[in-house]
């Protein structure tokens, strides 16, 4: 198996065609737990994107609108849980996951709009990402990331960001990140957080901590900044 210089494995996956299968939903008792968990701790959602065609699971995505405490949007996955991951041994409290990614207050949600990539991307990597655990019969958990294609390209036209990492929410706490839906089933939500490519190789080969560290050094927001520069 091929390994970073910081001895984490590094996995190569071929975009395929999905079977064409009846896709996987949350289940409606699991549905109401995890709706009632977004408003306590992330936030009323009012509009959602429904899928009307799905493969493998069916994932909507809810939008938090900025309010007078959090000037920021929030998207959240709704299906990614509905099957659980493929995790190792050891690794059994997080077979189910959803996903979030803030954006700045400015963005523009209109059908027009969504048609430009500039504004659309943040939903397409949510969905893509949810489904991927899946269609590949992998996991993906804090830590990991993901580059847009290899070599890696900008995932907009008005950026020089190439790929994402998933790490636990700062914004919403400790009591965002878990949303517990009975004694077997934990729901661990991950922030999708944009990466410049030196980042992703920073992470590779030196591990994620000190990719943490550069974060914290620079004060990188959780927020969406397209134009914010590498921290390496």
């Amino acid at each position: 198996m091929e390994t970073s210089k910081s001895g984490q494995p590094i996995y190569r996956y071929q975009d395929s065609e999905d079977a064409l299968i009846i896709p996987s939903f949350i289940k409606p008792r699991h549905l109401n737990k995890y709706n009632k968990f977004i408003k306590q701790h992330i936030g009323p959602f009012e509009t959602v994107f429904h899928e009307i065609a799905s493969s493998l699971i069916h994932v909507d995505i809810y939008v938090i609108e900025p309010s007078d405490s959090r000037n920021y949007y929030t998207l959240v996955t709704s299906g990614m849980s509905a099957l659980k991951m493929k995790t190792p041994p050891g690794y059994g409290s997080t077979k189910y996951a959803e996903l979030m990614i803030s954006l700045p207050p400015d963005w523009k949600f209109d059908e027009e709009s969504l048609k430009d990539n500039k504004y659309y991307w943040p939903i397409f990597w949510l969905k893509y990402l949810a489904r991927f655990p899946h269609k590949h019969n992998t996991w993906l958990g804090s830590g990991h990331t993901m580059p847009n294609g290899d070599p890696a390209e900008p995932i907009a036209p008005n950026t020089e960001l190439r790929g994402f990492v998933l790490l636990p929410t700062v914004l919403f706490g400790k009591q965002g990140r878990v949303c517990k839906q009975g004694i077997f089933k934990r729901v661990n939500l991950y922030t999708i957080h944009p990466l410049h490519e030196s980042e992703m190789q920073l992470k590779l080969e030196n591990g994620i901590d000190a990719l943490f560290d550069l974060f914290d050094d620079n004060h990188v927001s959780e927020v969406v900044d397209l134009s914010r520069k590498p921290v390496c």
